[in-house]
């Protein structure tokens, strides 16, 4: 007989539609205006910045953009010729490719003197280093720098190059703009300029000569657009440059590929073939087990759509919401996959195997209350995630939420339309089979729960001095194979490694630059970049003003050496006078090179500050003590090593995850105590206590830390594990529920201790925390 639609079937059925309608509306507009599809699996997105401050959080996203998106080839072979011809290879079949804003190989151009030689010749006299101001700010000193700048104008003369002496007549021009180039070749790797191209010779020995292993490296520099970095996607540039690169080498050319995008974009493809093979692999499990169980196609197809249906909605909700989605979410969102199957496995086997429910109404009734329990112990805990200041573990709360919520929607809103199958085919034959029946049950209950107790109790105690909440981000990813040594290689090589940066505020621009000034005199002779390396402060221009008027004094010097008649010496002096009072600003236009370089490290005016970055070029460990030194001589300046800092804020959002833990503790088990006794409540709230006692102990014998991964485990498991046995204390007796326990669990223990093989270390200690946690609580379930 066909079911009736009650007032309750209608209220489920009309809210499964308008909640999966509404969200599918609005991924669907938001797709309209934004890029499309947008997948992100960048490993530095992954995790929390430890500093709030806003200078910390403008600086490191000003950088990482940028930085993400910087590859580096080295073209290497013992002869020049050959790495050069290798490089330039690359170049031609990659400059076009609309997966690059910029492939750079030449450097040194004819165009790119010219902007050089226009913009020293406008600010000449702005741009005095302070040893050059402190030489020339004495007559002495300026007749002795005079002297020197002759030698240098002869030297040109003698090989033909164009001087304007009439109005540069003491080469200030050339002399800045070697200052400019040195700073800029701080920006980048340690390469020197050869035949129109940036190359260096690697290994040298111990006093800097060539040996038998020496090779040129020529570097091409490419820096990604929006369609190449796109990660897990096909349109990656990776690939490409994989295709162009691989096949050219031969007859000693090698290639050398560095950046953070080869990294990322192994990480993403990794884990996008890690969760299609989990899922895959746990939909065939499940379709198995459930032809198994009910040998009835209906269930299986009920099933894969309720899991189907989680998955698109939690995807639509997460991209709407963020604007993409990370891989760690659906990763995460294999665990969809075990809630789905829990919520579909209990009303089947009541479809099938409990002929009193004559009604998938009745069904949903009989279930309602463990299953409102379990969505409500698992939603608070997704939803407090969602307070964590922290944008992945945001996506990861808000995907599975949805997910989850979609599921419980679908079981109460569409499967108790189904009809019911006739009474003699209502039966679950490897049900009948199975013998739940536990001797002695209430000792082997206690037995067993003490056992669990003690076991993970001793272990902690042993181990207690190697129990800490502890975060490495080195720890996380390893590159293997021909990364790890391209890596190597690329590090020696390029000498550049820009982790750890200053950040510098102040009230003014003026502020921040003679703040960097000062950095600059700390750090001496230390490669780095920073603004005031190419745009002094105006106190600095003011004085470089100053002192060059030692310079504009030297009348007889002009007139004796250089021949300066009246006029020629009227318009030098007129033309110094004019430039007074003009000072140069981050706002002025600049030589293309130097633009790029002022893009990432001037931040500029946010809110009532302005902001930039002092950038070294590498900071080696013993160096850091001292950097530290410098920042905190000035609360306007703050050191940043990235990598310490990620580390750090993981324990600090570590500590919190655990803090939220406890607040859902107590407010589910406050909201269990409406629904149980003192005595059922305590029982269901041992569950996820002990749980995480056994993670934490196996954790300690397995050598591993208790860090961010391991509590996000602790806590899914904490909901996940909860389900078994609320679903138990609501059919103690039932030997169905049991049974659908068992199926539940095996699916989405199948689905954790899947991801523990994977190689990427996040995913796998995440997969440990939750398969022992996930174990623990279906023991104590079920005895």
């Amino acid at each position: 007989m066909k079911t009736k639609l009650t007032l309750s079937n209608k209220f489920f059925t009309v809210s499964w539609i308008l909640f999966h309608a509404t969200l599918t509306l609005l991924f669907s507009v938001s797709l309209f205006f934004t890029n499309g599809l947008q997948f992100d699996a960048d490993l530095y997105n992954m995790f929390p910045s430890n500093n709030l401050n806003k200078a910390a959080k403008i600086a490191d996203k000003n950088i990482t953009s940028t930085s993400g998106r910087s590859l580096f080839i080295l073209s290497t072979h013992e002869d020049f010729a050959k790495a050069k011809e290798g490089a330039e290879t690359v170049y031609e079949k990659l400059k076009d490719s609309p997966k690059f804003e910029s492939v750079s190989l030449y450097s040194g151009t004819a165009e790119d003197m010219n902007s050089y030689q226009e913009f020293m010749s406008q600010w000449r006299y702005n741009l005095l280093t302070p040893e050059l101001r402190e030489l020339i700010s004495t007559e002495e000193g300026a007749q002795e720098f005079s002297m020197e700048a002759l030698s240098s104008l002869y030297s040109a003369l003698s090989f033909g190059a164009a001087v304007d002496t009439e109005n540069d007549p003491f080469c200030l021009d050339n002399t800045n703009l070697m200052n400019y180039m040195k700073y800029a070749q701080n920006a980048g790797p340690a390469m020197q300029p050869k035949d129109g191209v940036l190359a260096n010779r690697w290994p040298l020995d111990e006093n800097g000569n060539p040996t038998e292993e020496t090779k040129w490296n020529v570097m091409l520099r490419l820096q990604l657009s929006d369609e190449g970095a796109a990660l897990a996607s096909k349109k990656n540039a990776v690939p490409l440059i994989y295709d162009v690169c691989l096949p050219l080498e031969k007859d000693g050319l090698k290639f050398v590929f560095s950046g953070t995008t080869f990294h990322s974009y192994k990480s993403s493809s990794d884990a996008t073939n890690e969760v299609s093979i989990i899922s895959t692999v746990s939909v065939i499990l499940i379709i198995v087990m459930m032809l198994v169980v009910f040998r009835s196609p209906l269930p299986i197809f009920a099933s894969v759509f309720s899991i189907a249906v989680s998955m698109f909605t939690a995807f639509f909700t997460t991209h709407f919401v963020f604007g993409g989605v990370h891989m760690m979410s659906l990763v995460f969102g294999t665990s969809l996959i075990g809630s789905s199957i829990d919520y579909t496995l209990h009303f089947f086997i009541n479809w099938k195997g409990r002929k009193k429910m004559n009604s998938g109404r009745k069904i949903r009734a009989h279930l309602f209350n463990g299953l409102f329990l379990s969505l409500l112990s698992t939603e608070i805990c997704y939803a407090l995630l969602m307070g964590a200041p922290f944008y992945m573990l945001k996506q990861v709360a808000v995907f599975s939420f949805t997910g989850i919520l979609s599921s419980f929607l679908t079981v109460t809103g569409l499967f108790s339309l189904l009809k019911i199958p006739p009474r003699e085919k209502r039966v679950i034959p490897i049900l009948n089979k199975i013998n739940f029946t536990i001797p002695n049950k209430n000792l082997v209950s206690k037995i067993i729960t003490a056992a669990l107790l003690v076991f993970s109790l001793t272990v902690i105690f042993i181990n207690r001095k190697d129990i800490s909440v502890k975060n490495d981000l080195t720890s996380l990813y390893q590159p293997k194979g021909r990364l790890k040594d391209d890596a190597a290689k690329a590090f020696q090589i390029l000498n550049y490694n820009p982790t750890s940066w200053f950040i510098v505020s102040g009230n003014t621009e003026e502020e921040v630059l003679q703040r960097e000034e000062k950095i600059m005199t700390a750090l001496k002779d230390k490669p780095y970049i920073c603004t005031a390396c190419f745009v002094p402060s105006i106190k600095s221009q003011k004085e470089s003003y100053e002192a060059a008027k030692n310079l504009v004094a030297l009348k007889d010097f002009r007139s004796e050496y250089l021949d300066f008649d009246d006029e020629i010496e009227n318009n030098f002096v007129k033309d110094f006078e004019s430039r007074d009072k003009k000072y140069l600003t981050p706002k002025n236009e600049f030589p293309e090179a130097i633009q790029s370089v002022l893009d990432i490290i001037w931040i500029g005016r946010y809110e009532n500050k302005y902001y930039s970055l002092v950038l070294p070029a590498i900071v080696h460990p013993e160096e850091e003590a001292e950097y530290n030194e410098i920042a905190d001589q000035d609360s306007n300046i703050y050191f940043e090593n990235r990598i310490k800092d990620i580390s750090y804020g993981l324990d600090r959002l570590s500590f919190m995850i655990m803090e939220m833990f406890l607040i859902a503790y107590v407010v589910i088990f406050i909201v269990l105590k409406i629904f149980y006794s003192w005595k059922d409540t305590l029982k269901i709230a041992s569950v996820p206590a002990l749980s995480v006692l056994m993670i934490t102990a196996i954790f300690s014998l397995a050598g591993l830390k208790i860090e961010f991964f391991c509590i996000t485990g602790m806590i899914l498991v904490f909901g996940l594990g909860l389900d078994y046995i609320i679903y138990k204390m609501e059919n103690k007796e039932s030997k169905a529920e049991t049974f659908a326990i068992a199926l539940s669990f095996f699916t989405t223990a199948f689905s954790f201790g899947a991801i523990m093989l994977s190689s990427f270390m996040p995913v796998h200690v995440l997969g440990i925390s939750i398969f022992v946690g996930l174990v623990t609580s279906f023991i104590l379930t079920i005895f």
